[in-house]
């Protein structure tokens, strides 16, 4: 199976209207990449967090059960670095088509 080994999440703040918006693509442990995130409304680590759930979903990361009340019971950037053995890279762009 294969194991993701960079995550990379771009963000776009569109100063119009004020909103932060994000990209995420994983990089594999065999060279491939996948677009994890397309487009989404997030600021701040958001997209790395969504990217994290991205890979749980699809099956290339075992996520902890949340606690009782809905809440993740891990953070992300420990989650990453830590049990997935994984890096990543935040940046911030000038402009929508660079996500």
């Amino acid at each position: 199976m294969k194991k993701p080994v960079h995550i990379l999440v771009k963000r776009w703040f569109q100063a119009t209207y004020g909103n932060t918006y994000f990209s995420a693509t994983v990089t594999f442990d065999d060279g491939t990449e996948e677009k994890a995130i397309k487009f989404e409304y997030g600021y701040g680590d958001h997209g790395l967090q969504c990217a994290v759930e991205w890979l749980g979903e699809n099956g290339y990361a075992d996520l902890p059960a949340p606690y009782s009340n809905g809440m993740k019971s891990y953070n992300t950037t420990i989650f990453l670095r830590e049990t997935l053995h994984c890096v990543y890279t935040i940046v911030d762009v000038q402009r929508k088509k660079d996500l």
